[in-house]
């Protein structure tokens, strides 16, 4: 069997009922891979007001010497993120789905995400928003 994908970029709406997360938080796709965002943070406003139907407005991918899948984001403030597909992240911090418009009354203020070196054990860390970022375990703990 073989199967073709049309690689282009898209975007995935978190699937939440509540419209302020539903119309606000979002992946970024790359044909049917995930892109994960280089970040220690889940908020990341896109430059331009077309990136929700257009995602190429605001990212780039850049060429690889490896051939490897790289592009660069660019936000509201001019600033770059390096996003990747997930399956190519490895002891990096990052985020998969973002809040995309931070200036919502009712969004929580976008939390720092911890790498796992500073997570300790004995302590059990409760999450109260919905944010989906995560952090890849350090490599003594796989």
């Amino acid at each position: 069997v073989e199967v073709h994908f049309p690689m282009k970029l898209w975007t995935s709406p978190i699937n939440d009922h509540r419209s302020e997360y539903s119309d606000n938080v979002m992946a970024f796709m790359y044909g049917p891979l995930v892109l994960a965002g280089l970040t220690t943070s889940d908020a990341f406003v896109p430059k331009g007001s077309t990136f929700k139907s257009d995602p190429s407005s605001f990212m780039i991918r850049s060429p690889t010497p490896d051939g490897r899948i790289l592009f660069n984001a660019t936000d509201a403030s001019d600033n770059m993120m390096q996003m990747r597909p997930l399956f190519d992240i490895m002891p990096e911090a990052y985020a998969v789905y973002f809040f995309t418009n931070t200036s919502y009354v009712q969004l929580p203020p976008p939390r720092q995400l911890v790498t796992s070196n500073s997570h300790s054990h004995s302590h059990h860390h409760h999450h109260t928003s919905p944010h989906l970022a995560m952090v890849p375990p350090a490599r003594e703990d796989l």
